[in-house]
Protein backbone atom coordinates (compact mmCIF):
# COMPACT_ATOMS: atom_id res chain seq x y z
CA UNK A 1 0.00 0.00 0.00
CA UNK A 2 1.60 3.85 -0.70
CA UNK A 3 0.52 6.19 1.54
CA UNK A 4 1.10 9.77 1.71
CA UNK A 5 1.22 12.00 4.24
CA UNK A 6 0.82 15.86 3.82
CA UNK A 7 1.38 18.13 6.67
CA UNK A 8 3.95 20.83 7.13
CA UNK A 9 4.77 19.93 10.88
CA UNK A 10 7.95 17.24 10.82
CA UNK A 11 6.76 15.89 14.04
CA UNK A 12 3.84 14.52 12.91
CA UNK A 13 5.81 13.08 9.84
CA UNK A 14 8.51 11.28 12.75
CA UNK A 15 5.08 10.27 14.93
CA UNK A 16 3.43 8.98 11.61
CA UNK A 17 6.62 7.14 10.52
CA UNK A 18 6.96 5.66 13.87
CA UNK A 19 3.14 4.58 13.81
CA UNK A 20 3.47 2.86 10.12
CA UNK A 21 6.73 1.12 11.26
CA UNK A 22 4.53 -0.35 14.48
CA UNK A 23 1.96 -1.56 12.23
CA UNK A 24 3.80 -2.87 9.48
CA UNK A 25 5.81 -5.05 12.23
CA UNK A 26 2.48 -5.87 14.24
CA UNK A 27 0.72 -6.91 10.72
CA UNK A 28 3.07 -8.45 9.13
CA UNK A 29 2.37 -6.09 6.00
CA UNK A 30 4.41 -3.83 3.20
CA UNK A 31 3.62 -0.21 3.40
CA UNK A 32 5.25 2.69 1.22
CA UNK A 33 4.91 6.22 3.15
CA UNK A 34 6.16 9.23 1.17
CA UNK A 35 6.29 12.50 3.13
CA UNK A 36 5.02 15.68 1.87
CA UNK A 37 4.94 19.33 3.29
CA UNK A 38 1.99 20.72 0.95
CA UNK A 39 -1.01 20.00 -1.08
CA UNK A 40 0.84 21.50 -4.10
CA UNK A 41 3.40 19.12 -3.58
CA UNK A 42 1.07 16.18 -3.33
CA UNK A 43 -0.73 17.35 -5.66
CA UNK A 44 2.38 17.98 -8.47
CA UNK A 45 3.34 14.29 -7.96
CA UNK A 46 -0.39 12.71 -8.76
CA UNK A 47 -0.14 15.06 -11.95
CA UNK A 48 3.10 13.07 -13.01
CA UNK A 49 1.90 9.68 -12.41
CA UNK A 50 2.34 8.98 -8.69
CA UNK A 51 -0.84 6.90 -7.35
CA UNK A 52 -1.37 6.70 -3.71
CA UNK A 53 -3.62 4.77 -2.07
CA UNK A 54 -4.15 6.30 1.07
CA UNK A 55 -3.90 10.32 1.61
CA UNK A 56 -3.26 11.56 5.28
CA UNK A 57 -3.80 15.25 4.85
CA UNK A 58 -3.55 18.81 6.92
CA UNK A 59 -6.73 20.84 6.59
CA UNK A 60 -4.68 24.14 7.93
CA UNK A 61 -2.43 24.89 5.00
CA UNK A 62 -2.06 28.78 4.29
CA UNK A 63 -2.71 28.26 0.54
CA UNK A 64 -4.27 25.08 -1.15
CA UNK A 65 -5.75 23.45 2.46
CA UNK A 66 -6.43 19.34 2.59
CA UNK A 67 -10.38 20.25 2.77
CA UNK A 68 -9.64 21.82 -0.90
CA UNK A 69 -7.33 19.44 -2.35
CA UNK A 70 -9.59 16.14 -0.91
CA UNK A 71 -12.54 17.80 -2.65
Amino acid sequence: MKIAVIDSDKRLHNAMTQFFLQFQIANDCDLSVEHLYSCEEAYRRILLGTDFDLLFLDVDFPQMCGVEFGM
